[in-house]
């Protein structure tokens, strides 16, 4: 066997290794058995485990005894029963009966915290108007007519909005709305067809209602504040109180068209209903009463209903139930301090005293109810302005008595018809506005700028511009006859006269004429019954003639066979004329389709014939 020679490493690595893990094995145990290397370190100082829970107990308790050994400040509030007790002890002991304020002046629910802050409620927007047109002859004076282009502008108004916008502005006692007139508006379109917004004018509505006074409110400066004399707060109550007139508030937001004698009846936009409308007529007139099922029609549209023969009163039975209504307004008038409602009742009593179908009991019920209407509407106003609070005078308040849901809506209009405002051939849009009372008014010291206490009506903010409206020509002209050897041209014209429809002669005309006639013609007159006036007629257009061609080509235009599409027919010569008409705009007409113009047939149809000749 051969001899074998090995390194010595290689012969003692084993031992080697073994005696190194030896080492390791007694320095762990040295390690983990004779110290211990798991420590914390808690307010500077190194703790071992077991020490732990002991320095936790410690640490707590240190800091249980800083909170128990804690001063702290106590702000006590100051008391307030010697204030209050003060207060009452400057009362004077009253009387009674008396009116008489207990205590502290204690303020209205949400008005209080207005005082100050207040600012000018903002008034809702109109709806966007809706036009209705005609051309009527009224009798505005015994004996006094006019002929008028009339348009009546209507729209509507949000109550419920503009009542929370009180609400919230004024608080909840001044929510109600108390309304003011309608503002009117009118724009022409410009002659190539644009508009704008420069060219809005005010126009005067007529019939306008007649609104009271208003005053004219002065803030008078006193102990460093600005106030408004008594003076000056009766005679706002006064305007309220006149301003919330039934028949008042009717006249301002829907007031009725003079009875037309000739022409276009006058008739209104029905905006929602015809029955919503009279609604809203129902509780302007009966705002304590629940809605009637058959609300008054005030504008005579519906025929009235017959009385069947069972239900038809005799005289007596009339008078009595004109009594007991008389009798039912005053106390109605009483328990809501509604004077208007005692002036009704003293109506009923003096419409009986005047009944010639009265007994003498009748008339001596009726003088007593006079009697105590006139009374109860004396009681009503003193009461009204006695009534105070904080030692001022004060309205009636809104919730007294029983009222009925309000409506959200009202329908509101006003009449252009003043004469010569509304111009024939042109073309309008319309806006309007509506006003109403300034629950604040005359109380500076609820504003932030009592400046704002001066204001009596609050107008609201423009609607939007209604659709055009094109007003229709006054005067029609039809050129249909021709006149070669003269060269002339033969025309009719037709006027609105009076409330009717005439029509002139066929009148020639050169070219440079001015187009213009004077005829007679038959009319109504208005002072004879059923009689007829031979009145002379003027016709001034403003139209010149420029051109007359007799050899104007021309092709006559059917409409086709099951009337889809046109037929033309052979190509001839005929008439034509040309001419500018008074807004500088150039026509040209044909002699031919002027002839068989549908128009000049309706303007025939429609023109005044005396009884005899329309037989």
């Amino acid at each position: 066997m051969a001899k074998q020679f090995a390194n010595p490493i290689e012969r003692h690595v084993e031992k080697a290794v073994l005696g190194v893990a030896g080492l390791l094995l007694i320095l762990v145990i040295a390690r983990y058995l004779a110290t211990s290397p798991n420590q914390l370190e808690m307010g500077g100082e190194s703790i071992e485990p077991s020490g732990i829970h002991a320095k936790l107990a410690q640490n707590a308790d240190t800091v249980r005894k800083r909170i128990r050994d804690a001063s702290f400040d106590i702000e006590m509030p100051e008391p307030l029963e010697n204030i209050f007790s003060q207060s009452l002890a400057t009362l004077k002991p009253t009387p009674l009966p008396g009116v008489v304020a207990f205590g502290p002046e204690v303020p209205i629910v949400d008005v209080a915290s207005t005082v100050g802050q207040a600012k000018l409620v903002e008034v809702v927007p109109l709806q966007k108007p809706v036009l209705t047109s005609g051309r009527s002859m009224f009798q505005i004076q015994a004996g006094i007519y006019t002929a008028v282009d009339w348009v009546t502008v209507a729209s509507l108004f949000d109550v419920k909005e503009q009542s929370d916008l009180q609400r919230m502005a004024y608080g909840a006692a001044r929510h109600e709305v108390v309304y003011g007139p309608i503002d009117l508006q009118r724009r022409a379109r410009h002659s190539d067809g644009s508009w704008s917004d420069g060219d809005w004018h005010d126009v005067e509505p007529w019939p306008v209602a007649k609104l009271p006074r208003i005053p004219d409110v002065q803030l008078v400066p006193k102990e460093g504040k600005m106030i408004v004399e008594r003076t000056n707060i009766m005679a706002l109550e006064e305007f309220e109180r006149l301003l919330r007139k039934p028949e008042l508030v009717l006249e301002m937001l829907r007031p009725l068209m003079i009875e037309e004698t000739h022409g276009t009846p006058w008739s209104f936009a029905i905006i929602t209903s015809y029955r919503d409308v009279l609604m809203q007529e129902d509780e302007i007139v009966f705002p304590n009463e629940p809605p009637s099922a058959n609300p008054a029609d005030r504008f005579g549209i519906l025929a009235p209903t017959a009385l069947e023969p069972s239900k038809v009163l005799t005289p007596a039975q009339e008078i009595t139930q004109t009594l007991r209504e008389g009798r039912r307004l005053l106390e109605e008038a009483m328990k809501n301090l509604a004077d208007s409602e005692a002036v009704e009742a003293y109506n009923k009593g003096a419409e009986v005293l005047k009944d010639s179908a009265a007994s003498a009991r009748d008339k001596q019920q009726a003088q007593l109810l006079m009697d105590k209407a006139e009374q109860a509407e004396k009681d009503i106003i003193r009461r009204r302005r006695t009534v105070t609070r904080g030692g001022r005078p004060i309205r009636a308040p809104d919730d007294q008595g029983p009222k009925r849901d309000r409506l959200p809506v009202q329908q509101v209009w006003a009449h252009d018809a003043r004469p010569e405002s509304v111009v024939p051939g042109m073309t309008y849009q319309y806006r309007s506005r509506v006003n109403i009372l300034n629950r604040l008014v005359g109380e500076p010291k609820h504003f932030a700028d009592p400046a704002d206490a001066t204001v009596v009506l609050i107008p609201g903010a423009w609607s939007k511009p209604s659709d055009a409206i094109t007003i229709p020509p006054a005067v029609e002209i039809y050129f249909t006859r021709k006149h070669e050897r003269e060269h002339r041209i033969g025309a009719e014209l037709f006027r609105w006269f009076e409330g009717v429809w005439t029509k002139s002669r066929p009148i020639k005309f050169a070219e440079g004429d001015v187009i213009a006639a004077t005829f007679r013609h038959d009319v109504p007159d208005f002072f004879i019954q059923d009689a007829v006036d031979r009145a002379e007629v003027e016709v001034e257009t403003d139209a010149v003639i420029v051109d007359i061609d007799f050899q104007r080509p021309y092709r006559e235009r059917k409409r086709g066979t099951g009337r889809s599409g046109f037929k033309f027919g052979s190509p001839t010569q005929t008439c034509g004329v040309t001419y500018v008409d008074a807004g500088g705009r150039i026509q040209e007409r044909l002699v031919p389709v002027e002839k068989a113009h549908p128009g000049k047939r309706a303007a025939s149809n429609r023109t005044f014939k005396a009884p005899s000749q329309s037989k």
